[in-house]
């Protein structure tokens, strides 16, 4: 588990679900806040993904296809943040089933944005 230990790390949204699995989003080497989020409110956001043809890609892709970040559930850095931001604004008119996962969803969207435009990777851990 990467746990940084820093005043920038938010735990808003695991507090209270600590008997239960978190993902841990991070952007390496910068001031970025670092998201402690307890699983249900991620799996919330890409439950019932696009059935379209299209493909899936992002976090829809290696949630659901046990590949990528949720292959073995180990650190894994995320080189490419932008497939992942673009897909999940595709769930941003979603209604979910936790009251809470309206205010971890623009959280996840942020970091992902801040990531983009400064060119850095994401890392994502389990704890």
């Amino acid at each position: 588990m990467m746990d940084t230990g820093t005043m920038n790390d938010n735990y808003t949204y695991y507090k209270g679900y600590e008997i239960d699995d978190e993902i841990i989003l991070s952007v390496p080497d910068t001031g970025f806040p670092t998201l402690h989020l307890w699983d249900g409110f991620f799996r919330d956001i890409f439950r019932d993904p696009p059935l379209d043809g299209k493909g899936w890609s992002g976090f829809t892709r290696d949630m659901h296809q046990c590949e990528g970040a949720f292959d073995w559930h180990e650190q894994t850095l995320i080189p490419n943040p932008k497939e992942y931001l673009d897909d999940i604004l595709q769930y941003k008119d979603k209604k979910f089933q936790f009251s809470k996962t309206p205010e971890v969803y623009p959280l996840i969207v942020e970091l992902l944005t801040y990531a983009v435009e400064n060119g850095k990777a994401v890392m994502i851990d389990f704890g």
